[in-house]
């Protein structure tokens, strides 16, 4: 956290699973976070969680919400995901007693972006999506297509996408953003990186996507944190 801190980054999104080590870890994060004066929010990996399961959702929430330095956006805690389409956050809001802010990852549809249960969309297509046969390509990390590193230079196709959605209902729109990503996932490349642009090139990148983006939201990404459990 120091050292993100430290370059210019404000806060950690925590993704989780359903492991047993999950809430030990979000109690050790937040409290890590409290001493270095650090924003966290937890993004539900929808993987492992199913769109059915508000209850467990909004348990896991409900102890974190309230922490110093939760994420607030607005007043409320902001919370994301990967994946969940059809998740009921209004329903999580009940559950917890407070309105939420979420951001979740899903598909960039008209339906999603004006569903009242969402304020916004985020962007995340960070591996190749042929292997479910959606053919999305342009994401945090481009290529990546038969799960095969290609060089290819960055397109701002998705994020204008999504913010032709989210723009006309006034709701967020949070894009990814990374020089690189590794992950453990596939069995036939058992390590991938990614690589987009040089280190040195992140901060124009950065600067580029936030006036592009306004007053909406960038998430620098990394590593798939599921994958490379």
């Amino acid at each position: 956290m120091k050292i993100a801190k430290a370059h210019g980054i404000d806060g950690f999104a925590l993704n989780i699973g359903k492991d047993d080590y999950s809430q030990k870890q979000l109690d050790l994060a937040y409290a890590a976070a409290e001493v270095v004066d650090f924003d966290l929010f937890i993004s539900f990996d929808f993987n492992w969680y199913h769109i059915d399961e508000v209850d467990a959702v909004a348990t896991m929430l409900k102890r974190y919400m309230d922490k110093p330095k939760q994420y607030m956006v607005g007043g409320k805690p902001f919370v994301s995901t990967f994946i969940g389409d059809g998740f009921d956050w209004a329903a999580v809001e009940k559950a917890v007693g407070k309105p939420i802010h979420s951001v979740p990852f899903y598909e960039p549809t008209a339906q999603n972006a004006d569903s009242p249960s969402v304020s916004g969309l985020f962007s995340w297509y960070v591996f190749p999506l042929e292997r479910v046969c959606v053919l999305i390509d342009r994401s945090a990390w481009p290529g990546q297509l038969g799960n095969k590193p290609i060089k290819e230079a960055m397109s701002d196709e998705r994020d204008l996408l999504y913010m032709s959605l989210t723009d006309p209902v006034k709701k967020d729109y949070m894009a990814p953003v990374s020089p690189w990503c590794k992950s453990s996932l596939f069995p036939t490349e058992y390590m991938l990186m990614y690589s987009l642009h040089p280190l040195w090139q992140r901060s124009l990148l950065l600067q580029e996507l936030a006036l592009l983006l306004r007053d909406s939201l960038v998430r620098p990404m990394g590593t798939d944190p599921q994958a490379a459990r």
